[in-house]
């Protein structure tokens, strides 16, 4: 599903995104790799849900991958 994300200076590393209607708040950025030309990474919110992102620079896109209700958690959204 592609996203709308709020990203730092270097474009790579979100600080929000909106999913469902909501803006959501990137507080940390976890475990991160890179599989050809896109980079994947865990991020949590402030609503301490963790979603699986992944960013496309040639491309300049975001996807969301993964959401809390995929790692088990009941989302609270």
């Amino acid at each position: 599903m592609k996203l709308k994300v709020e990203a730092g200076l270097d474009g790579r590393l979100p600080k929000s995104f909106e999913w469902h209607g909501r803006r959501h708040k990137v507080i940390s950025i976890g475990r991160r790799w890179n599989v050809d030309d896109e980079h994947f990474m865990l991020v949590m919110t402030s609503q301490d849900n963790i979603f699986e992102l992944a960013f496309h620079p040639l491309k300049q896109t975001w996807r969301l991958l993964r959401t809390p209700q995929d790692f088990g958690k009941q989302s609270f959204v």
